[in-house]
């Protein structure tokens, strides 16, 4: 069994870290597997980079000319759109390797057009990461499913229905909410679409000693720390920045805690214009080694998730596999991992003053906080190992090839 993933990136950003895990799983279990992206920031030699444009130009090229449109007409340009208009030569490279399923993952910012996508005629399993699957172009919506009312996001809509109505496709979503998105958009409703989630490597993710990470990190051993990351942390609107700062205020002022609780932020540094938070916040950068990430975990009391709208976050399943509770809003794929008040708290969206509340409801008890860390831990070894996620793509790549005999 040959397998092809493909995912503008291998390991920079959410999907593409998850996309690369798949990837990684699938070798593990001795699965011909092999990896095309458009920007390679790793060393694997199973990844391989390739100019996806007919033109051959740089990646970030790519991405540029792609959003031009946006540009000139002045739709929602500052939104993570992707328009995938240019020819691109991706299906040249499926043609040359002749896998026995085509797996895409992420494929924004023109790594594969809409209508070649439309010419694939192997098998095609299509793990979403977002919305931009079944949208107008837009990856994520609160209002919309389908389209929005704008000239381009039709135009892409319609591309999408003309090109891809043939497409021997099957859907998989990592979290039950996506999946519900996407049977109710006109463009995959009538498309197999199942569940199966996001995996990690559990023996990278792991419980490490407060004190030893601490250490390590060069944090002073007396702080309890609240954290918070994602890609763009500060500046995606998305991910939630200002209610997480709102929700420090509220705690601090609320539970008269003193100096002992910290905040940690990884993947954005201090911004320029901070404005004045009342709990002191250490900026970290970006972080991308897994190492690094999981002694930040350990080192955090809990992982504070304030997102508007999400799939399936590795931040949540990667804290968790650390043992760190989370305390996050209802939203999206969120619930799929955190139990509320089992091993972590879940707000009603958008609600502050609940953040702060499952705040002191994970750190006012030290004893309590253990039983939660572990439940925690038991949630992610149950249902999100590597091993366990790559078993099932296994089976249903066998299940696609049985039934195109």
């Amino acid at each position: 069994m040959k397998i092809i993933n493909l995912n503008t990136n291998d390991i920079r950003g959410g999907a593409a870290r998850a996309a690369y895990r798949i990837h990684k799983g699938l070798l593990n279990k001795n699965i011909d597997s092999e990896m095309l992206v458009q920007q390679k920031d790793s060393d694997d030699i199973t990844v391989k980079k390739i100019n996806s444009n007919f033109l051959n130009i740089p990646a970030l090229s790519t991405v540029r000319m792609n959003r031009l449109p946006l540009k000139i007409l002045k739709t929602n340009e500052k939104e993570l759109w992707s328009l995938n208009y240019l020819p691109t030569t991706v299906n040249k490279k499926i043609k040359n390797i002749n896998p026995d399923i085509v797996h895409l993952h992420w494929i924004g910012s023109g790594f594969i057009s809409i209508k070649d996508l439309g010419k694939i005629r192997k098998p095609i399993v299509w793990t979403i990461h977002d919305m931009w699957a079944f949208t107008g172009g837009f990856h994520y919506s609160q209002k919309y499913i389908d389209h929005d009312k704008s000239f381009l996001s039709k135009q892409i809509w319609q591309r999408k229905n003309k090109y891809w109505k043939n497409l021997n496709l099957t859907i998989v979503s990592p979290s039950n909410w996506l999946a519900n998105q996407a049977k109710k958009s006109k463009l995959l409703k009538n498309k197999t679409i199942t569940v199966i989630p996001n995996g990690l490597n559990t023996k990278v993710f792991k419980p490490i000693n407060k004190e030893v990470a601490k250490n390590i990190l060069n944090l002073p051993p007396n702080k309890k720390y609240i954290l918070f990351g994602a890609t763009n942390a500060t500046s995606d609107k998305r991910k939630g920045y200002e209610y997480m700062k709102k929700a420090l205020n509220i705690y601090k002022q609320k539970y008269k805690k003193n100096n002992e609780i910290e905040a940690l932020v990884f993947g954005a540094s201090r911004p320029k214009n901070e404005e004045d938070i009342a709990i002191k916040i250490n900026y970290l950068g970006k972080i991308s080694d897994d190492t690094t990430l999981a002694l930040i975990y350990s080192a955090s009391e809990l992982v504070i998730i304030p997102s508007l709208q999400d799939n399936l976050p590795n931040i949540v399943m990667e804290a968790l596999s650390c043992g760190t509770p989370c305390v996050a809003f209802n939203v999206g794929g969120i619930p799929d991992m955190i139990n509320h008040k089992e091993n972590g708290y879940l707000a009603n969206p958008y609600l502050s003053e609940e953040l702060a509340e499952g705040i002191d409801w994970i750190l006012k008890d030290e004893d309590e906080r253990e039983k939660i860390s572990l439940k925690a831990r038991k949630k992610v070894l149950d249902n999100y190992t590597l091993e366990k996620v790559a078993s099932q793509y296994v089976q249903l790549y066998k299940n696609i090839l049985s039934t195109n005999k």
